[in-house]
């Protein structure tokens, strides 16, 4: 992961191929100190997993999209 752009509290991180965005992303944000905030994506992946609450369950639902 590289640092390509920070404005404020405004950041823009570039991924390798094959990095786990996820974890760079959790190391980078404790490294800044960052506790909150939202993230905008493009690019593409060979695999993501996706969650979401579900609030008559209670329990988190995840499906993992693994193409292009």
């Amino acid at each position: 992961m590289k640092l390509a752009h920070k404005e404020g509290g405004y950041y823009t991180l570039n991924f390798e191929r094959g990095e786990n965005a996820m974890s760079r992303l959790v190391e980078f944000l404790k490294k800044e100190g960052v506790t909150a905030g939202h993230i905008t994506g493009l690019g593409a992946a060979s695999e993501i997993e996706i969650a979401y609450y579900n609030l008559e369950t209670k329990k988190y639902e995840r499906k993992i999209i693994a193409e292009n």
